[in-house]
């Protein structure tokens, strides 16, 4: 274990119980004052209600691009923060999984896994880590044709590269300029388009749009990215139990038979690698929460955001949920927030480290060795991180409501 780590948790350890009763007191003020919706619960549903009527005037026109079938939509998931309900501060940012149709179809594709370095060359990366991932095999014949020209590699291998930004840009583009009315009014306010460009974020791609309350002094205008993430679904063919991370969540994952294919980084070009996502079920277990590991959840995101740049990059989101999700089995704690931060970071300083070489893995629950995107830190991302914890716990006795309004001073929100 990091000893950064090692060396805050003696110092917790020397702390009184009314001292842990104010630290924990902070964290809660930090969280309620801060971390919440300050929005009316009316004008938070209008901006989900107008963004997903937004989402499906754009995909509903993605069929008439080029040839059809490669692009129809069968259905649209809100995912990510907006869908779990820890967004911090505004609801600012939504995620969408796109599913194709005739991807998707049972019988369409022969999803091939890969375990082995014989079937993939990407199966080792760096530091001999291996990890799990799919090639998809074109098996019918209208998707043959369809493929044939240009996006078959070799033995009828679908290239991810047709999910990628090249193309996405065209097709999104194309069914945006289609879109009759492109601003959406709702009760509260109005969604418009803040500009029309498009922009690549990991395998999504990124609209930008602009909420514009009806009442300038109840709220401000606000500005919204929608991610959208073409992906194919194949739930016919679930992970096996022994691959899981988290065998307890396994059930659920059988229970909700949900299970996509997205494609992997670009550093992987011309190649026919595609990763695994359980990303509904992840959404639902996270529901599932309780509110104090839910407030957890938010305090760690909003650490970590606090941090900077390289100490977010080490530990995204993601990653937080992952090992919060297993924590959540084990502990039944209710009010003390410090105890379970410190662990959750404690068990992330394992999670982010293989070997004596320091690196990010995006492990999911239910896949032990999903395809990863690297990033490399040192000790100094767990020194920022612990340090920042550390001047929480020692400066416990200032003022729980001067403290905070300092620590948020000049703060963004993610």
């Amino acid at each position: 274990m990091n000893r950064h780590i090692i060396e805050l948790q003696k110092r917790v350890k020397t702390l009184n119980s009314a001292e842990v009763k104010k630290l924990n007191k902070y964290l809660c003020d930090l969280h309620d004052r801060e971390l919440v919706f300050s929005r009316s619960a009316g004008e938070i549903e209008d901006i989900k209600l107008a963004v997903e009527d937004m989402v499906e005037r754009i995909t509903s026109k993605f069929v008439e691009y080029g040839d059809g079938q490669m692009y129809e939509v069968s259905q649209k998931y809100l995912v990510g923060s907006m869908a779990e309900g820890t967004r911090i501060k505004e609801p600012s940012e939504f995620d969408f999984l796109v599913v194709l149709k005739n991807l998707s179809v049972p019988g369409a594709l022969e999803i091939i896994l890969i375990d082995n370095e014989k079937d993939c060359k990407n199966y080792l990366t760096k530091y001999d880590h291996a990890f799990k991932h799919a090639h998809l095999q074109a098996k019918d014949s209208n998707l043959l044709k369809t493929f044939k020209d240009n996006y078959l590699i070799y033995d009828r291998l679908i290239d991810k590269d047709f999910l990628k930004y090249i193309f996405e840009i065209d097709l999104v583009q194309s069914s945006i300029r289609k879109i009759e009315c492109k601003t959406i009014e709702r009760n509260t306010g109005t969604l418009s388009f803040y500009n029309y460009q498009t922009k690549h974020n990991g395998p999504a791609f990124t609209l930008q749009m602009e909420w514009i309350p009806k009442s300038s002094v109840k709220s401000e205008k606000l500005s919204i990215s929608i991610d959208m993430v073409l992906a194919i679904d194949i739930s016919h063919h679930v992970a096996r139990n022994e691959d899981t991370n988290v065998p307890q969540y396994f059930d659920q994952l059988k229970d909700d038979d949900f299970c996509f294919v997205l494609p992997t980084s670009y550093a992987y070009h011309d190649h026919p690698c595609f990763k695994f996502t359980f990303t509904l079920t992840e959404v639902k277990l996270m529901k599932s929460l309780s509110v104090h590991h839910m407030a957890c959840y938010r305090l760690l995101k909003y650490i970590v955001f606090r941090c900077g740049e390289r100490v977010s990059r080490a530990f995204p989101s993601y990653v937080i949920k992952t090992v919060l999700l297993g924590h959540s089995l084990e502990c039944f704690e209710i009010k003390n927030f410090l105890a379970c931060v410190i662990e959750i970071i404690a068990k992330m300083s394992i999670t982010c480290r293989h070997g004596n070489s320091a690196h990010m893995t995006e492990r999911t629950l239910f896949l032990k060795d999903n395809f990863v995107t690297y990033e490399n830190f040192d000790e100094q991302e767990y020194q920022h991180l612990i340090g920042f914890l550390t001047k929480i716990v020692n400066d416990n006795t200032i003022d729980n409501g001067k403290c905070v309004n300092e620590l948020v001073s000049n703060a963004g929100i993610y």
